[in-house]
C-alpha cells in the first residue's frame, strides 16, 4: 500500500514544485519520502533559500508535516563526493526505491521528472484501495511498511480473542513485522470490546482472568522487550461506537473491512484502504489520546 520514493532535494527548488510533490506525499497518498541521505530535510529546507518569507513559512509546515508522516529512514549507503542522482541510481541494483524523483527522467533506473509528474505516471500512481486474500501473507505484506516506519502501533478490532488461532496468529505475524531488525521494538496496543457475558464477574476478577488468558497464549510467543496491551471497551448508552477494524500508528492509519484475523475459508478476501488525515486523526484522538465517546472497561499488559 505505500511506496518508497528517493526525491531529489533539487526538485525542491520551484514553489510550484516543491508545493506539488511535498502534498502528495505522506501515509494518506501512499507515497513515502526515504531519508536519503540522512539529512535530506536539512538539504530540503537549503533548496527553499529563494521562496518568499511566506512560502517559507508554508514549506516548514509541509515538511514538519512530513517528519511526522511522511519520511522513512533509508539506511542505505551515501557517497557524499558523488551527485545526489548519482548515489540514488547506485541504489537501484541492489536496495531499489519504488521510483526516484529528480530533474530529469531515466526510465531504465526508475528516475521520473518531478516537473512532468501526473497522475498517469504509472510509477507515481497509488493504490489506495485495494482488495487482497484474508492470509496471514497477504495481509502482512499489505501493511508491512506502515508497521516498519513506525514506533506506537495500534490494532482495532472488536472481535478479538487471543484464545482463537486467527486473531492471534495475524496479530503476532503483524507484531514479528514491525520489530523485524531493531534494538528497540515499537509500543503495541490491542482495542477491542469486552464481551457482554464479563459483567458477570466481579470487576477485578474479570481483568485478572482476561490478563491470565492473554499473558498464556501471547508471552512466550512476543519478541524480546516487547509490550502490548490490550485495551476493552463498551459502548456508552445512545453514544457512537467502532465497527470497522483498523491499523492506527502515529504516522497515519489504514482500514481492514473484514477484521483483523484471518479466513476460515479459502479464497475469501478483505477490501483495505488507506485513512486520509482527518479520519486518522479522529480514531487516533478515540484510541490513543482516550478522548473519544467510549467507555473504558479495563486494560492488561503482556511484556516479553
Amino acid at each position: 500500500m505505500l511506496k518508497e520514493y528517493a526525491l531529489d532535494p533539487e526538485c525542491l527548488k520551484e514553489w510550484s514544485t516543491f508545493r506539488y510533490l511535498i502534498e502528495n506525499f505522506g501515509v494518506s497518498q501512499g507515497r513515502l519520502i526515504a531519508e536519503f541521505p540522512r539529512k535530506w530535510v536539512k538539504m530540503a529546507y537549503a533548496a527553499c533559500g529563494s521562496f518568499s518569507f511566506r512560502q517559507k513559512q508554508l514549506a516548514e509546515i509541509q515538511l514538519k508535516r512530513l517528519k511526522k508522516a511522511g519520511l522513512c529512514k533509508s539506511n542505505r549507503p551515501y557517497d557524499s563526493g558523488c551527485k545526489w542522482l548519482e548515489n540514488a541510481i547506485r541504489q537501484q541494483a541492489h536496495n531499489p526505491f519504488h521510483a526516484i524523483v529528480s530533474c530529469i527522467s531515466n526510465i531504465e533506473a526508475k528516475v521520473v521528472d518531478a516537473h512532468e509528474l501526473t497522475q498517469a505516471e504509472p510509477l507515481w500512481r497509488t493504490e489506495k484501495d485495494r482488495k487482497i486474500l484474508r492470509t496471514t501473507k497477504e495481509l502482512g505484506g499489505a501493511v508491512s511498511k506502515l508497521l516498519q516506519i513506525s514506533d506506537r502501533i495500534l490494532f482495532v478490532d472488536k472481535m478479538f480473542d487471543p484464545e482463537t488461532d486467527r486473531w492471534k496468529e495475524l496479530l503476532l505475524h503483524f507484531i514479528g513485522i514491525a520489530s523485524r531488525g531493531r534494538e528497540i521494538p515499537p509500543t503495541f496496543e490491542y482495542h477491542t470490546k469486552i464481551e457482554n457475558e464479563e459483567y458477570g464477574k466481579p470487576e477485578d476478577v474479570r481483568t485478572r482472568d482476561f490478563q491470565q488468558v492473554c499473558q498464556r497464549e501471547l508471552v512466550d510467543r512476543l519478541p524480546d522487550g516487547c509490550l502490548i496491551k490490550i485495551v476493552r471497551w463498551d459502548q456508552r448508552h445512545g453514544a457512537d461506537f467502532f465497527h470497522s477494524r483498523y491499523i492506527l500508528t502515529e504516522k497515519g492509519g489504514l482500514r481492514i473491512d473484514w477484521g483483523l484475523d484471518v479466513s476460515r475459508k479459502a479464497g475469501e478476501t478483505t477490501d483495505i484502504s488507506l485513512l486520509d488525515e482527518d479520519l486518522w486523526r479522529g480514531y487516533w484522538a478515540w484510541f490513543a489520546r482516550r478522548e473519544g465517546p467510549l467507555e473504558f472497561v479495563d486494560e492488561v499488559k503482556v511484556v516479553r
